[in-house]
């Protein structure tokens, strides 16, 4: 870890007024609540952001709304630098023109990713101008919540278990 960089940074994306397109900020807002410790950020432009954002983090998780048609509330958990994600997996509502499959992609072909890269996509339903976030969305923020934490915890206590080795 370089001196200065956060070991961890959660990204939420999305559109604050698109109804369920909004969970992504929310959930990186109530981590921020929960774990004042951690970097977080709430919305992004466009994905091409993501590279300043999480190549200055040894973890990075990052939060989006997904329309593939599955129900409302289904969680998809992506290990970003292992597994493809499907591009046409998010929404076309948010603010980011850049997806995030496309900018780790990107991410890849100028070596700028950081050294954990997990994408969460909360499947959504309602994306009206003006709507509110639905439940089953906001009950899957609060699993996927939960998921973040422990896997903060797990990447800080291996951070700690690796600095308490003998050199």
């Amino acid at each position: 870890m370089t001196a200065g960089r956060p070991t961890v940074r959660v990204i939420g994306l999305g559109n604050a007024y698109r109804g369920d397109d909004a969970i992504g900020l929310e959930v990186s807002r109530e981590v921020g609540r929960r774990m004042p410790e951690i970097d977080t950020v709430a919305g992004v432009a466009d994905g091409t952001m993501l590279l300043d954002l999480w190549t200055q983090a040894d973890l990075c998780i990052v939060v989006d709304c997904a329309v593939s048609g599955q129900a409302a509330g289904t969680i998809h958990r992506f290990d970003g630098l292992r597994q493809r994600i499907p591009a046409g997996l998010f929404s076309s509502f948010s603010t980011h023109a850049y997806s995030i499959p496309g900018a780790i992609e990107l991410g890849k072909a100028l070596g700028r990713l950081p050294g954990g890269l997990v994408v969460y996509a909360i499947e959504g339903a309602t994306f009206a101008c003006g709507a509110r976030i639905a439940a089953p969305v906001l009950e899957a923020a609060e699993n996927v919540i939960a998921q973040i934490e422990a896997e903060i915890r797990m990447h800080q206590q291996r951070n700690d278990h690796a600095k308490s080795r003998p050199a």
